[in-house]
């Protein structure tokens, strides 16, 4: 029990702060590049990118609703908020 509990933490937190981290970044480059059809689209070519490639490197076999839980709302929340945080200064 103690086991399936640690690995389940372990995706999920790893899979968060990997959304997180690109989403910051991401939402910065948005800014530099200062396009709003462009920065959606770069916003989620990267996140379908970035959880493709988490997909195969750490062989996720979640179903959907995990998907769209752990990453894409993270993703784009964090994405959003740093964007908009650096076109406000």
């Amino acid at each position: 029990m103690r086991e399936k509990l640690k690995k389940y933490f372990d995706l999920d937190l790893r899979t968060v702060l990997l959304n997180t981290v690109v989403g910051a970044i991401i939402g910065y480059v948005s800014f530099i590049i200062n396009v709003p059809l462009a920065n959606l689209a770069l916003a989620i070519i990267a996140m379908a990118i970035i959880n493709y490639i988490a997909k195969k490197m750490w062989k996720i076999t979640n179903d959907k609703k995990w998907w769209f839980g752990n990453a894409v709302v993270i993703f784009l929340f964090v994405w959003f908020i740093v964007w908009t945080i650096f076109y406000n200064l």
